[in-house]
């Protein structure tokens, strides 16, 4: 099971490398650098977010709440 996410999300990567690549007309060290930059920085928010939370609070709801207008 670990070798499948570890698998999906290197294609996970690799598809987003492509599509900001394709999107913005950049090399593909800059597109990956942007998506890695990306992820950290998302990870960190989120991360820090829950760290934050007194109690055991559910705070994976907060990204959904901030983006229910998007959908």
């Amino acid at each position: 099971m670990l070798f499948v996410l570890a698998v999906s999300g290197v294609m996970g990567v690799i598809w987003l490398t492509q599509a900001v690549r394709a999107a913005q007309l950049i090399s593909a060290w800059r597109a990956l650098l942007a998506v890695v930059v990306s992820l950290a920085v998302m990870a960190a928010v989120l991360s820090g977010i829950d760290l934050a939370a007194i109690g055991g609070a559910d705070v994976w709801s907060i990204p959904a709440v901030l983006f229910s207008p998007c959908m």
